[in-house]
């Protein structure tokens, strides 16, 4: 846990600081920039508390006693099976109405970096938590492996929603493997049919073979994130974090 900690800080550390000194959209001014981190990063807050008092113990607890129905019990293996639960679930989160009102708040994000990627609403997270419980059941992942694997979402995750401006020849080559900015700010474009696509999370070929995969634009500086309300157009404005936290369950 303390490694895993210290790895997740030094990244986040890092990629803030790469954004600064190399961001690919310009950002505003000072101090909207610090109330957008600070909205973000409460999320961020009160999703670390709910995994530490509720999520790890319970990870551990089934995977301590898990059924094992298939188990190959090598790290590559749970990686490829966890991923794969997260592109799907993913899919849910935009095809169910139910789990969209939470994920919602996600895309409500207008401007995106670093601290998009923990901008969660403590439901989503709860839900998607217990859900992963029924494959870390059904597969008997150690729970070693589930530590590595959620360091290795968040380091995925800060990466693809970060202001980075990357060498496109390298950030080409990458996103045949894994998911890029390039890949993940087109699933933040306002459009439905855009925000509806490049579901994945680590690894970018989940998209490709099942079909989700939007080739069709590019990342580019005049992009607008967010989300356009269905049958009106209206390109919907963000909230203040106790509307973003009470949204999900109003009409």
């Amino acid at each position: 846990m303390e490694t895993k900690s210290i790895i997740i800080l030094t990244w986040l550390i890092a990629l803030v600081l790469i954004e600064y000194r190399y961001p690919f959209i310009l950002p505003k001014n000072l101090r909207e920039k610090l109330g957008h981190y600070l909205k973000n990063l409460s999320f961020g807050g009160i999703n670390t508390i709910i995994s530490i008092l509720l999520i790890i113990p319970l990870s551990k607890l089934v995977s301590d006693n898990s059924l094992q129905i298939i188990s190959f019990d090598h790290i590559i293996f749970s990686i490829l099976i966890l991923d794969l639960f997260i592109y799907l679930w993913h899919r849910a989160n935009h095809n169910i109405a139910f789990l969209w009102r939470f994920h919602k708040i996600h895309h409500l994000d207008r401007s995106l970096d670093v601290t998009s990627s923990v901008r969660f609403h403590f439901i989503e997270v709860m839900i998607s938590a217990l859900i992963r419980l029924v494959v870390i059941f059904l597969f008997g992942i150690s729970f070693a492996h589930v530590l590595i694997f959620e360091a290795m979402v968040f380091i995925a995750s800060s990466f693809q929603h970060s202001n980075i401006n990357l060498n496109k020849r390298f950030e080409k080559n990458l996103s045949y493997l894994i998911v890029t900015p390039s890949i993940h700010f087109i699933h933040h474009e306002k459009e439905m049919a855009n925000t509806n696509s490049n579901y994945g999370t680590i690894f970018s070929f989940w998209d490709r073979i099942f079909g989700s995969s939007n080739q069709n634009i590019e990342r580019n500086q005049d992009m607008d994130i967010g989300l356009k309300e269905m049958g009106s157009g209206e390109y919907l404005p963000d909230l203040k974090l106790l509307d973003l936290l009470k949204a999900p369950f109003k009409k």
